[in-house]
C-alpha cells in the first residue's frame, strides 16, 4: 500500500495535510483505527501552536522515468550501493541496480530496500558468462523491457558504476 500510495491533490504541499491524509487512507484499509486519525491531528494541531515549523516538500520527484545503476565492478560495498539508491530516490520514485552481485549480497540488497538484480535474463550470473559491455548492454535490454510493465513510466536512465563511485564521494564531501 505504502509503495503505491499518493497524497489526494486536496492535501497540497503540506506535511501535516499529507499527513493526515495518509492517516484516513490507512483508517479506510483497517490498518488503524479511528483514535489513531484523531491523536495524529491532535499532535499536528499542538506542533503549529507552538510554532513547529514543517519543513518544504520537494517537488522533484520523477515518476516518468527509471533510474538504473549498471555495477561492473564486482566488489561494491552494500553502504555504497544502499547510499548511491537513496541519493536517486530523492529525485526519482523508480531506482534499481544491476550488476554482477554475489547471492548474498543481491539478498542483503534487496532486504534495505534496494531493488537489485544481479543475472541476466537466463539466470546466469552476469559476470562469469558475459563481457562487461554486453553484460550492461543486457540489463539496459532487460530494464527497458520492465519498464513497459510500470505504469506511467516512459523510459530508463541509465548510469554506469565509474559515474556512481564519483557521486558518492562527491556527495560525502558536500558537493552533490
Amino acid at each position: 500500500f505504502l509503495d503505491d500510495w499518493q497524497p489526494p491533490e486536496a492535501a497540497g504541499v503540506s506535511i501535516p495535510a499529507r499527513m493526515e491524509a495518509l492517516w484516513i487512507d490507512l483508517y479506510e484499509r483497517q490498518y488503524i483505527e479511528a483514535d489513531d486519525v484523531k491523536l495524529l491531528q491532535l499532535w499536528l494541531k499542538a506542533l503549529v501552536e507552538c510554532g513547529y515549523k514543517f519543513p518544504r516538500i520537494k517537488r522533484n520527484r520523477y515518476h516518468n522515468v527509471m533510474v538504473m545503476g549498471q555495477f561492473d565492478q564486482e566488489v561494491q560495498s552494500n553502504r555504497d550501493i544502499i547510499y548511491w539508491q537513496q541519493k536517486w530516490k530523492e529525485a526519482f520514485r523508480h531506482v534499481q541496480v544491476r550488476g554482477p552481485f554475489p547471492d548474498n549480497q543481491l539478498e542483503a540488497l534487496n532486504k534495505a530496500g534496494v531493488e537489485a538484480y544481479g543475472s541476466d535474463d537466463e539466470g546466469e550470473t552476469a559476470h562469469n558468462h558475459k563481457g562487461n559491455n554486453e553484460t550492461a548492454m543486457s540489463n539496459l535490454g532487460t530494464a527497458l523491457e520492465q519498464q513497459v510493465s510500470i505504469p506511467g513510466v516512459d523510459g530508463v536512465m541509465y548510469i554506469q558504476d565509474n559515474v556512481i563511485g564519483n557521486v558518492n564521494v562527491l556527495a560525502r564531501r558536500g558537493h552533490a
